[in-house]
């Protein structure tokens, strides 16, 4: 700094002129610098090497007094360096900022005049920066009821991120959203229910989850997230199908006949509450409650010849749902508990021209046992007297002799029936022999009715074939001394109550068949 006096003088009288007096002052350095209070500077982390942070202002009363700079860094640390010349500070290890490691750097900075040096604390802030990958926490997992209602919260996913204050956002599920079962919100990460028909755990028991998450740079890592799916009671239990059993009839009470199974698709549900809702007729069975197990109830139910099976619908419960009725069929089998009723010939007649070995019918035998095997034979005993004509092959009846209608038009057999059972049956049949039509009238010449009992009256063979005949008999003078239709009284030789005389007698037959044939001749009264 320079001063300029003006000085002047006098004598008592007279002033001098005045004269300009500059006086020099030499700087001297006796100020110390000072560095600015408070001063901060902040910087992106991961800032390259050289990078520049901030200058330091300080200041020194001596004027214009060059400062050598230091500074000195936190014990440990190196991060910074400054220009010794000009206060500059620069990064001297990029790899110390790191804003999730460190936020804030307080460094001491030094500046001397040469004579004079003063300190001072200079913050540096490290900005965080968008360099690290958010992630979503690993083994993640939710326990949910199945059938949950559409938009109900499921749960938050977490996840981090170590860049501080970072915004998550476009959450994703990109894999294992079976029938679009969750949706996700891209904000918040909170995860809900979708589609509530897909949450069945009948059909699928648990959904693995791959979702990603990003923070508006990176994009983290597909990461699994488990959702396990609660079992309700919610499906009705299914009795398993094409139950048949078989028994015998008559089966006393409480004797087992079957048991019934079913299936619930809600895991451990207890079946309970079986029932037969249709089809008991008489109560014939009933069926355990808690077991499934059918038992023989009404034993004289149990009766082949009035039902042969039995359609059962049954029911069971798991204590919610109840199951769709189920038909159970229960076969009864014939027991052989009958004896047979009837045995009957299909027919019973023959003529006499029937050869040896001609099929006369078949038998049939009604047993109360609708299904049996039946044996038949010829047996000994009363009505069995002419067994001997005939034979039985299975169950047909057929010649076994020559018949003849003059001597046997009626032939008495005894037949025996057998069931599989052991139970017989004896029955009488009456086989009837008609006359061969085509042999002609053997018509007497003669008879001798003198009451001896032989060839008593004039008996004529076959006449019984025609049932609609007359005969007419006259003597020799022309009157009629007998008349007779249909054959029913043979001539005794009588008229009027007296025995005729010997002689011959004229007779007139006629058949009255549709053949028109009459047949006329004489017989002659022997005694």
């Amino acid at each position: 700094a320079a001063y300029t006096l003006t000085v002047s003088v006098q004598d008592g009288v007279n002033t001098s002129s005045a004269v300009d007096l500059v006086i020099d002052i030499n700087n001297l350095n006796d100020n110390a610098p000072v560095i600015a209070a408070n001063q901060s500077f902040s910087i992106i982390e991961n800032s390259e090497n050289n990078s520049l942070v901030g200058t330091v202002q300080a200041s020194d009363a001596d004027g214009t007094t060059q400062f050598t700079w230091h500074l000195i860094n936190e014990e440990n640390e190196n991060a910074f360096s400054i220009d010794s010349n000009n206060g500059i500070i620069k990064v001297s290890n990029t790899s110390l900022l790191d804003a999730e490691r460190k936020t804030e750097f307080t460094v001491e900075v030094i500046a001397s005049d040469g004579l004079h040096q003063f300190s001072s604390d200079v913050v540096i802030s490290v900005i965080n920066a968008n360099d690290n990958t958010p992630v979503i926490v690993e083994n993640q997992s939710f326990v949910i009821e199945e059938n949950l209602e559409n938009g109900t919260d499921i749960g938050q996913i977490v996840a981090t991120d170590e860049d501080a204050n970072m915004v998550l956002e476009n959450w994703m599920i990109l894999n294992g959203n079976t029938e679009q079962a969750f949706v996700i919100d891209s904000n918040t990460g909170v995860l809900s229910v979708n589609n509530h028909a897909a949450l069945d755990f009948e059909t699928r028991e648990s959904f693995t989850l791959e979702l990603r998450v990003t923070d508006g740079k990176f994009e983290s890592e597909k990461t699994i997230v488990n959702i396990q799916l609660i079992d309700l009671n919610d499906t009705a239990p299914v009795i398993a199908e094409n139950f048949s059993f078989n028994i015998a009839e008559n089966l006393p009470n409480k004797t087992e006949v079957g048991q019934l199974s079913a299936a619930d698709l809600d895991g451990s549900t207890v079946l309970r509450d079986w029932k037969i809702i249709s089809g008991n007729v008489q109560t014939a069975f009933s069926i355990d409650a808690n077991t499934g197990l059918i038992e023989v109830s009404n034993s004289n139910a149990l009766d082949y010849e009035q039902i042969t099976e039995f359609k059962l619908e049954v029911t069971v419960s798991d204590g919610i749902n109840t199951s769709e009725a189920r038909e159970v069929k229960i076969m009864l089998e014939n027991v052989n508990d009958n004896k047979p009723t009837q045995l009957s010939l299909s027919n019973t007649a023959l003529n006499e021209k029937d050869e040896v070995g001609t099929e006369v019918g078949y038998f049939t035998t009604n047993d109360e046992d609708l299904i049996d095997d039946f044996t038949y034979q010829l047996v000994s005993g009363q009505g069995g007297d002419d067994n001997e004509y005939f034979q039985i092959i299975e169950d047909e009846l057929f010649t076994a002799k020559a018949l003849n209608f003059d001597y046997n038009s009626t032939l008495k057999i005894r037949v025996r029936t057998e069931d599989s059972g052991g139970n017989t049956l004896e029955t009488n049949f009456i086989i009837t022999v008609s006359a061969d039509m085509e042999i002609e009238l053997s018509i007497p010449t003669a008879f001798t009715p003198n009451g001896d009992g032989s060839n008593d009256t004039w008996e004529i063979d076959r006449m019984g074939n025609y049932p609609n005949s007359t005969i007419r008999i006259y003597n020799s003078d022309g009157i009629e001394v007998f008349s007779n239709v249909g054959y029913t009284q043979q001539w005794d030789g009588y008229y009027n109550g007296k025995l005729m005389s010997i002689g011959n007698y004229y007779y007139i037959i006629q058949l009255n068949d549709g053949s028109g044939k009459v047949h006329k001749g004489s017989v002659m009264i022997i005694k």
